[in-house]
């Protein structure tokens, strides 16, 4: 009976811990998102292909303009570019772990990209957000 009680009280001790455990590791995780959550204004892009490098804005889109929403569980972006003839929209739900920043697309002006998902690294330095995937990069600049 006392070999019983001397598991079952390891156990609590292990399980309080690990409880512990968690809630120390939450509060960075929500720093975190509360770090992301307001008003981004697109700065600069780049799209990388075997032999060519496109800059946002550049030469195509001299005059794109676009936003980007953070709340606590979602994100949207707004954008244009009239000399595209653009304008844009895409929402949904978001990610984060560690360094990865998720994007998942239940807006979105291409029906074949509804459902799907972007996965991005990213960082985060004061007011100035970068996110990039391979041959992919966007810099964000909160204003609000």
């Amino acid at each position: 009976m006392k070999s019983n009680f001397k598991i079952l009280s390891l156990i609590g001790i292990i399980m309080v811990m690990a409880m512990f455990s968690c809630t120390t590791q939450q509060p960075v995780e929500q720093e975190e998102i509360n770090s992301l959550k307001g008003v981004w204004e697109f700065v600069s892009g780049e799209s990388t292909t075997q032999d060519t490098i496109i800059t946002y804005p550049g030469p195509q889109m001299p005059d794109l303009k676009s936003f980007k929403f953070i709340t606590e569980k979602h994100w949207a972006v707004t954008g244009m570019a009239h000399s595209q003839e653009m304008n844009w929209g895409f929402s949904g739900p978001y990610r984060l772990t560690d360094d990865t920043y998720v994007e998942y697309f239940f807006i979105h002006s291409n029906p074949e990209i509804l459902k799907d998902s972007a996965v991005y690294s990213y960082t985060l330095e004061g007011d100035t957000w970068i996110i990039s995937q391979e041959g992919y990069s966007e810099k964000w600049k909160r204003i609000e």
